[in-house]
């Protein structure tokens, strides 16, 4: 339940952010791919580092102890930059502009992985619209 309400939080604040900084596409809208592409190289290094350990404080803190190491398999083991990468071309499809960030990099890492996530993307795309 809690690690729901630090995704719901997270959740929060990009929406926030995409209110705030995103920029707008060609038909005026703004989606979290325009947000993505104007943080500097930086801010998009610091938003996977921080999500990265977001995720460690929450299973530490909210996940059960029996449960804490299969929940940590699922942790980012990529580097910060490869992960910056992901989503830059992740965001480089403009199917993908509506889905929300924490998604587009479980989507991504999964793909890097080999797992088929057609579906899961069909999914996103379609809650996003």
């Amino acid at each position: 339940m809690r690690t729901r309400i630090v995704g719901a939080a997270l959740a929060g604040a990009l929406l926030a952010s995409l209110a705030v900084c995103g920029r707008a596409d060609s038909a005026g809208e703004r989606t979290f791919g325009n947000v993505w592409r104007s943080f500097s190289a930086e801010t998009r290094r610091g938003f996977v580092l921080g999500f990265d350990g977001g995720w460690a404080y929450a299973v530490i803190n909210f996940v059960p102890e029996e449960t804490q190491q299969s929940a940590e398999k699922k942790r980012f083991v990529l580097p910060p930059g490869k992960l910056v990468e992901l989503l830059d071309g992740f965001y480089a499809d403009p199917a993908n502009e509506r889905i929300a960030m924490p998604i587009a990099l479980d989507i991504a890492v999964a793909r890097t992985r080999g797992e088929d996530v057609r579906e899961w993307l069909d999914q996103a795309r379609g809650i996003s619209r």
